[in-house]
């Protein structure tokens, strides 16, 4: 399955990995929010950087970690 990233996406992902040096699989764009899929066992260490990225992006972000197990990606 091929998956097409428009610009504001490529955008986002740059944004985000940029700042926090962590590694996206996948991001979804909302209205009101962002959703970044990160590699398994990544997280935000400082919830200060998070804040930023709020409010430079001007959206709430929500993390998800990848899991191969569905089940267990589904309970994260």
């Amino acid at each position: 399955m091929e998956i097409t990233l428009d610009t504001e996406t490529i955008r986002m992902i740059h944004l985000f990995e940029s700042i926090t040096h962590l590694s996206v699989k996948d991001c979804l764009i909302f209205e009101d929010c962002i959703y970044f899929l990160l590699d398994s066992h990544q997280k935000i260490e400082n919830n200060g950087v998070l804040r930023t990225l709020e409010n430079m992006m001007k959206k709430k972000i929500v993390i998800f970690n990848y899991n191969p197990n569905l089940i267990e990606f589904l309970k994260s």
